[in-house]
């Protein structure tokens, strides 16, 4: 319960910063998790970008991981809180984002906290549509491993409603 409560709060005070430049983002994608290379999951997820300066943005994502197999299952929900980072600008723009995160295993029940590092790219098709594409790469501490590492790849797009 601590785990949920201290990764709750990280989350909370992350979103809580207000916005400086331009407007605050909503996004939705879908993607592959490679969670310890031992495991290839489906995961949805959606975020927010909350911007402090013209090149500099806070972040926070919640995903669900599922790979459904009828004899061991797995499922988790990875949450991210962390800085991005911009280079270039419309319509084609890269990020760079570091930050911490924390994965809730479910099946089989673990916890695992540790750093993440993630590049994307994203394309403006609309004055408030970003179509985006991007990878991640986690280093992660606890559960059976104690010390793990895992990549993701993910596609979506990323709105305002400003």
């Amino acid at each position: 319960m601590r785990k949920f409560l201290l990764a709750g709060v990280i989350l909370a005070t992350a979103l809580g910063i207000p916005a400086r430049a331009q407007a605050t983002t909503y996004s939705v994608s879908l993607g592959a998790n490679f969670f310890e290379y031992s495991a290839v999951a489906l995961e949805t997820s959606v975020s927010i970008v909350v911007p402090l300066n013209d090149d500099l943005s806070i972040e926070g994502k919640a995903a669900y991981a599922v790979q459904p197999v009828p004899d061991d299952p797995f499922m988790a929900i990875p949450v991210q809180a962390g800085v991005r980072f911009s280079f270039g600008y419309d319509p084609l723009t890269f990020l760079c984002s570091i930050g911490i995160e924390p994965i809730f295993v479910l099946s089989p029940a673990a916890f695992r906290l540790g750093p993440y590092f993630g590049v994307e790219a994203s394309l403006r098709v609309h004055p408030f549509l970003e179509v985006f594409a991007g990878a991640e790469q986690n280093l992660l501490f606890g559960g059976p491993n104690y010390v793990s590492t895992g990549s993701r790849m993910q596609a979506g797009f990323r709105f305002s409603l400003k």
